[in-house]
């Protein structure tokens, strides 16, 4: 019989998860008949590869089966703290089996929500803008220096013709580099260090450093890759803290409508400063520092890499979030506003992967599925019922 606990085993058989147990009963299960043995290979290769093999008799969402097979999601309601766990692509193989295919949501009706692109706009010491994206190549010159704009990177770099003498002499000038909601960029400052912003931030830096130090200020959420100076510390000015570094990597992330800043060494080290005093705090690589904004209260703790720089690489990991986390996280990215009818729903907890190019629509239907939520989605209008 094709049930749902032997689907769930070939999904770990896939994944290089499964117990010997398992691998024992999957091996019975196959050989009780040539039909299990044909539809084995078949669930085989989708979920190895999630849509590419052929069957009339198999046809499921193609956007669905991109999406389906990866995430995994568990609901938990804290107030009575029942969990329901399930794996969505077995889910999905289950219709498969009933033929079953019925992704239609109320919450995909009037969808004009997308994943965010490469965007941003450039503010020069004059005051003038410029809009950068992959449709927009520029090239200026400002005090000595050349800013280039590939499309998705801006890099910086003092022109040849620029005496050691004319830099030192020249007032140093500042551009802002503003990330809108549903956007990301790339940043090459003029020392070589390489900076990744995400959606709605905003970071503040000189066209050329000077003599002594390096100086930046950040509002949102960015990942840094220092170039090494040991002459000129590298500092990073969030909401009342200065994080100083010599030759490191790490992320912060302070946004104004969140209560606490996060900044977290990859490898290196630094330093920070809470709320401007002398109180310095150091961090390992691996470790997290959480400033609550209001009380300038601080906490260590040790965190998972992967999952705090996932966004960079194109990704969003979530372990054992409430939706209203998720929810406020994907906002940023996928540009909409949204509003919780119920605690109950603000406190449901997923755990999961997702990439930051998959359809909006397609997350929507992954945490409808749960059962706990009702979603509705009204152009860039998200209710949460």
């Amino acid at each position: 019989m094709k049930d749902l606990f032997d689907i769930g085993i070939v999904w770990n058989k896939v994944h290089q998860v499964i117990s010997a147990k398992q691998d024992e009963q999957l091996d019975a299960w196959i050989n009780k008949s040539s039909r299990n043995k044909d539809y084995y290979h078949k669930l085989f290769y989708f979920f190895k590869s999630g849509s590419t093999y052929n069957d009339d008799e198999i046809n499921v969402e193609k956007a669905k089966k991109k999406v389906a097979y990866r995430i995994f999601v568990v609901p938990k309601i804290l107030r009575v703290g029942r969990v329901a766990a399930f794996f969505i692509g077995i889910v999905a193989a289950g219709f498969l089996l009933s033929k079953v295919v019925q992704f239609e949501s109320v919450a995909k009706k009037n969808v004009r929500i997308g994943p965010g692109k490469t965007k941003a706009t450039l503010i020069l010491s004059d005051g003038s803008k410029h809009n950068l994206g992959e449709s927009y190549n520029v090239e200026l010159k400002e005090n000595g220096t050349i800013i280039s704009n590939s499309g998705s990177e801006l890099s910086y770099e003092k022109e040849k013709s620029t005496t050691s003498y004319q830099s030192k002499s020249r007032k140093i000038k500042y551009n802002t580099l503003n990330i809108p909601r549903g956007g990301e960029f790339f940043l090459s400052l003029s020392d070589g260090t390489k900076v990744w912003l995400n959606s709605e931030t905003i970071l503040t830096y000189p066209l050329q450093f000077g003599e002594h130090e390096r100086v930046v200020e950040l509002i949102g959420e960015a990942y840094f890759e220092v170039k090494h100076n040991s002459e000129k510390p590298f500092r990073v000015k969030i909401n009342g803290q200065i994080i100083e570094v010599l030759g490191t990597s790490f992320n912060i992330s302070s946004y104004p409508d969140e209560s606490e800043s996060k900044t977290t060494l990859v490898n290196g080290s630094v330093r920070i400063r809470i709320n401007e005093s002398d109180e310095n705090v150091a961090l390992e690589p691996g470790y997290q520092c959480v400033v609550n904004r209001f009380g300038h209260n601080y906490s260590i703790e040790e965190v998972s890499l992967r999952k705090v720089t996932a966004w960079k690489d194109g990704n969003y990991i979530f372990e054992e979030e409430t939706l209203e986390t998720m929810i406020s996280v994907l906002s940023r990215w996928y540009d909409f506003t949204y509003l919780f009818k119920t605690n109950e729903a603000r406190n449901l907890k997923f755990s999961g992967k997702l990439k930051r190019t998959d359809k909006f629509e397609d997350i929507l239907t992954i945490i409808e599925r749960t059962n706990e939520v009702k979603i509705k989605v009204d152009e860039k209008n998200v209710i949460i019922y």
